[in-house]
């Protein structure tokens, strides 16, 4: 998703051997702290938080991939999402979206939550959101 890249890129930066030993061994406060440090260069604080939860496939035939489990909450909208890490890519799965401000369409609904996530960000994101992008 658009609006968490540069948040991947910077999560990318971590070596994956700690992200792999902290999910191994449930250090989920070391893995809180990078998700924040990360996300304070993007979005205000508190926007977004880490749930405790990440998985991992590590074999020997393909690059690591991480899933972090991440919490958005901004402007009465609230998105729980899973973020995949791999050696160049990053992939956004929503899980849930909850508007506190019930809207009446799924368009006006998606239009809550492109503006709680530019009205989070400390800076415009390095890609805006089009209609195109939920293509992708």
């Amino acid at each position: 998703m658009w609006a968490f890249d540069d948040l991947g890129s910077e999560l990318r930066l971590i070596d994956v051997d700690h992200l792999i030993s902290y999910i191994h061994s449930g250090a989920h406060g070391n893995i809180r702290d990078l998700v924040a440090s990360s996300a304070e260069l993007f979005f205000r604080e508190g926007t977004v938080s880490y749930l405790d939860q990440a998985s991992m496939v590590v074999t020997w035939s393909s690059v690591p991939r991480i899933v972090l489990n991440l919490e958005f909450r901004n402007d009465g909208v609230v998105a729980r999402f899973e973020m995949l890490l791999t050696t160049s890519v990053t992939d956004i799965t929503l899980r849930e979206l909850t508007i506190e401000q019930a809207e009446t369409t799924a368009l006006a609904e998606l239009d809550c939550l492109v503006d709680a996530l530019r009205n989070a960000r400390l800076k415009p994101a390095s890609k805006e959101w089009s209609p195109k992008s939920i293509q992708n």
